[in-house]
């Protein structure tokens, strides 16, 4: 994995139950990563605060967790806050969701839209969730309608069953 964590311990607030900073080995823009995954704007497992900080809800094999990623752009560093049954498991997944299993020492962008792509992004990496079924879902909900209606669907769905 690409990147190290810097710090870890479990917070003194009861409210949360896990805090992380993680410094990638790259220059890492979370949001710049992680905007695929969300399903539109009201996508209520995936907001961003006005200062870059990202919540980002799931139901994890450990159980339910709420994910707030933070950047610090000074440091390079991103911190990281879990809550819920499933926020080790999000802490754990957290730098992977955002590349840092991604080995790219041998990638060879050799057609000219790729290679144009990379020049632009270079430190760009495809989110990795790890989350089957929430990408199988989304998925099948984005292939029978328009967008909107996709990503309504998907709020909708969030909303009423968690």
């Amino acid at each position: 994995m690409s990147g190290s964590f810097v710090s870890g311990n479990r917070a003194t607030s009861t409210s949360v139950s896990q805090v992380r900073a993680w410094r990638p080995a790259w220059p890492c823009d979370p949001y710049d990563i992680l905007r695929p995954i969300r399903r539109g704007a009201a996508d209520p497992a995936f907001r961003r605060d006005a200062d870059g900080t990202i919540w980002r809800a799931a139901q994890t094999p450990e159980g339910a967790a709420t994910l707030r990623i933070r950047p610090r752009p000074r440091t390079g560093e991103v911190e990281l806050a879990g809550w819920g049954s499933g926020a080790e498991w999000m802490l754990e997944q957290a730098p992977t969701m955002m590349g840092a299993a991604d080995d790219v020492s041998d990638f060879a962008a050799s057609s000219g839209p790729v290679r144009a792509a990379w020049r632009t992004n270079p430190h760009w990496r495809v989110a990795q969730t790890g989350l089957v079924l929430e990408a199988l879902v989304a998925a099948v909900i984005e292939q029978k309608v328009t967008g909107q209606e996709a990503w309504l669907g998907w709020r909708r769905l969030l909303t009423r069953y968690g």
